[in-house]
């Protein structure tokens, strides 16, 4: 069974972008960008949670704590030019927390380095 991988991201540019990275990984893609949504992909049980700052339709930083007591990985990113969304994203526990631009250029390897290691232990 493959793992999921939750995003919290309306945008469809950078959905896209998640969606492939994930896909090329071999993961499951639940959408998780309203409460409902993001609801149910908790359920799933997903392996990593990708969660945008910037996301309007969820509270990121409640997404943050929940994904993590449920017990996923949590990867952030928002601007780098807010500065204070982001101490406060890193203070709620993700796994990483990035600036959008390294979120962009470093994707597939971000998500590799949060769901590589749990696919080993026989997730």
């Amino acid at each position: 069974m493959s793992q999921t991988i939750a995003i919290t991201v309306s945008n469809l540019i950078f959905q896209s972008r998640v969606r492939a990275a994930a896909l090329e990984l071999g993961l499951d893609v639940a959408y998780a960008d309203t409460p409902a949504t993001f609801d149910e992909a908790m359920g799933r049980r997903p392996a990593l949670v990708v969660v945008d700052l910037k996301e309007l339709n969820l509270d990121p930083i409640d997404a943050i704590a929940r994904a993590k007591a449920a017990g996923a990985a949590v990867l952030a990113f928002g601007p780098h030019t807010d500065a204070e969304t982001l101490r406060a994203a890193r203070t709620a526990g993700p796994d990483l927390a990035v600036p959008r631009s390294r979120f962009k250029t470093e994707l597939p390897d971000l998500l590799r380095s949060l769901v590589a290691p749990r696919a080993d232990v026989g997730g």
